[in-house]
């Protein structure tokens, strides 16, 4: 994805995937997008539990008269479900991965909302209760053989379908 997009030399890109965790695109691909790209619209997408997939749509820079090196690197387009706050202080939820907060007040403030989307993410299950803000994962960028991250990795692992292996058959 890095060499496709440095090799594109369209005005707009729409990229469909993940923010910024390392499931669906490269750190140097969102990098990049950022850096090279504004960020136009966002469109929150259905998606299976624990992946937040969307549709991110940019359009290129204006070439100017500083390096790229020098102008300033937005850090990530994700903003909290609850207040629409932007950084780099948010929290994902654990559990469906598709709801994030900038801290306490948001969370308890979200509790419906949240409650409403667990439900949804839980085939229509009622939920009477949601994971304590102290349980959630810091919308960081989630890297195979990072610090920190094997518990995150070990519950996406769980979480989403994997491929089984099929038996090996004997020769006849």
């Amino acid at each position: 994805s890095d060499e496709a997009l440095a090799q594109f030399s369209g005005s707009h890109v729409a990229y469909v995937g993940e923010w910024g965790s390392g499931m669906t695109g490269t750190r140097g691909l969102h990098t990049k997008l950022l850096r090279h790209f504004t960020l136009e619209k966002r469109v929150k997408l259905p998606c299976w539990p624990q992946l937040r997939v969307e549709l991110f749509l940019f359009q290129r820079r204006k070439v100017s008269s500083k390096p790229l090196a020098e102008e300033p690197l937005e850090s990530t387009p994700l903003v909290c479900d609850a207040c629409g706050a932007s950084g780099s202080s948010l929290w994902r939820c654990p559990w469906s991965r598709q709801f994030c907060v900038c801290g306490e007040s948001c969370f308890d403030a979200s509790a419906e909302t949240h409650k409403a989307l667990l439900a949804v993410c839980f085939c229509g299950a009622a939920v009477s209760e949601r994971p304590a803000l102290a349980l959630w994962e810091p919308c960081a960028w989630l890297e195979h053989g990072a610090s920190n991250t094997a518990r995150r990795w070990a519950a996406l692992k769980e979480a989403t379908p994997q491929a089984e292996p099929r038996p090996k058959r004997g020769l006849d």
